[in-house]
């Protein structure tokens, strides 16, 4: 079992995290959800690699994934 703060300062980091992302990121994000872990976002198709190369160089210990839609379906907390 975990410390019962850990889900505090879970959220904390993502919210510091997700304000570095926000604040140096060169291209406009459209829409940005998170749940937890799991983040859902509409950005420009020919960004996409360029936006989670800038994303994961924030922070060398917390590394994003992408999975792209595929089949018009989202991959989005098992959706």
């Amino acid at each position: 079992m975990g410390s019962p703060i850990s889900v505090v300062l879970a959220e904390l980091t993502m919210q510091k995290i997700e304000q570095q992302i926000f604040d140096t990121l060169p291209v406009q994000i459209l829409l940005w959800k998170r749940y937890v872990d799991d983040i859902i976002a509409i950005v420009p198709k020919s960004a996409t690699e360029g936006i989670l190369a800038h994303i994961n160089g924030i922070n060398q210990v917390i590394q994003f994934t992408c999975e792209k839609e595929s089949n018009n379906q989202i991959p989005y907390l098992d959706l």
